[in-house]
């Protein structure tokens, strides 16, 4: 409220109230600038993935799923949230895109190892939307993974516009949205049905 702003925090394991195996969910929120919670996101995509004998992922086991994409209307542009591993469906973007998004966000614990599909997911996201996308990813270490930041701000035609490297920070960036509706008119790839 002090300054104005919007925020979005995330991502966080809440536990939820069921009888069902699933006790948590994986949410993101988006507090306006007069401070209340205009926005939840709960993660859609569970990573369950095996890398080798000592580091499993199991989300499934221990995350309820959302079901549903979330477009935001901000004063600034219709905003699409996303969590993580979520960057990897296509789809849910492309839900979003239908909703009317100018803009993805997606908060993310993506290690380092992986840093390269992170980058190159964010742009096609991007390119494939004509779309703003901020990739905003933690930094440090936990026992079996590494983070090396990489936070990014890709323009609609999959430009990097700011990338921070593995330091913490604030980036910031002159954002034109009218040049969105100019390159979905001068490419309207948008338009085909398939």
């Amino acid at each position: 409220m002090e300054n104005n702003v919007w925020i979005l925090i995330g991502s966080l394991a809440l536990k939820i109230n069921e009888t069902i195996r699933n006790l948590y969910i994986n949410r993101s929120f988006l507090v306006g600038p007069n401070g209340k919670v205009v926005a939840r996101y709960d993660k859609i995509h569970m990573f369950d993935i095996s890398l080798n004998d000592k580091i499993s992922f199991e989300e499934s086991k221990h995350f309820k799923p959302g079901n549903q994409a979330i477009l935001v209307q901000t004063n600034f542009a219709p905003l699409g949230m996303t969590i993580c591993y979520d960057l990897r469906f296509p789809e849910l973007f492309r839900k979003g895109i239908q909703m009317g998004a100018n803009l993805f966000v997606v908060i993310a614990c993506w290690p380092k190892i992986r840093i390269h599909h992170w980058k190159i997911l964010l742009q096609a996201r991007a390119i494939e939307n004509q779309s703003y996308v901020f990739g905003v990813n933690r930094t440090g270490e936990e026992p079996n993974n590494k983070y090396s930041g990489n936070s990014l701000i890709i323009g609609p035609k999959g430009e990097i516009i700011s990338e921070m490297k593995e330091e913490e920070g604030i980036m910031d960036a002159k954002l034109q949205f009218s040049e969105i509706s100019k390159w979905r008119n001068e490419f309207p790839v948008l338009r085909n049905p398939h």
